[in-house]
């Protein structure tokens, strides 16, 4: 269902019930959410969502949810996830951005465990409110081609002060996409970076890598 509302959902799954048609799982597509990375219900198209996966419940269907990888940049959590280090940064050091289907975006290292702690506390908080689970989309490999973030080498950790949103600790690990070994530096520790597979992440489940989508 593309661009959804919380009413189109809710009549969507009422039709199917009054069609007497088998009540599966409703996946919720693009559009649901804030800005890309930004992943709570958007309060226009769905104004109470706390009610909706229970009212889905209760005529027989589960509730999925469709994410991507990427970061809309400028956003709050943008700046957040960078000053943390959790997004894949380009050769330079740079947030690395690229383009994908919706526009440009930056993406999560999900091969580090500190973005992949965070992805998870955040689908944490939508499993709450009664997700059943998550489709993941994007993530092919020339987004990450275009973006070459195997090219660094080395870089130092930034530091930043507070916490990322959905994440317990300060903010002041890096992260790049790629296999990593660490060293001692007189600033904290130099990062080497090769390239890596992607990661794919799921609800109560150890990440898992594979090379290709």
């Amino acid at each position: 269902m593309f661009r959804p509302t919380q009413q189109r959902v809710m009549e969507y799954a009422r039709a199917i019930v009054e069609h007497g048609l088998p009540r599966g799982v409703i996946m919720i597509d693009d559009r649901w959410h804030e800005d890309y990375g930004t992943w709570t219900f958007h309060g226009g198209p769905f104004p109470d969502p706390a009610a909706m996966p229970r009212q889905l419940r209760d005529l027989g269907f589960k509730v999925m949810l469709w994410l991507v990888p990427y970061v809309t940049p400028g956003t709050e959590v943008f700046r957040a996830l960078r000053d943390a280090g959790l997004l894949i940064r380009d050769r330079r050091g740079r947030v690395a951005i690229g383009a994908w289907w919706n526009g440009f975006g930056a993406a999560l290292d999900l091969l580090g465990p500190e973005a992949v702690r965070w992805l998870a506390g955040t689908l944490k908080d939508l499993r709450r409110l009664g997700v059943g689970g998550f489709k993941f989309d994007g993530g092919e490999p020339p987004f990450y081609r275009s973006t070459r973030p195997w090219a660094a080498r080395t870089r130092t950790p930034t530091r930043s002060r507070g916490t990322v949103p959905g994440w317990d600790i300060p903010s002041t690990s890096s992260g790049t996409r790629g296999s990593r070994r660490t060293s001692p530096s007189r600033s904290g520790s130099a990062t080497r970076f090769t390239r890596g597979p992607a990661a794919t992440v799921w609800p109560g489940s150890s990440p898992t890598r594979s090379p290709n989508r």
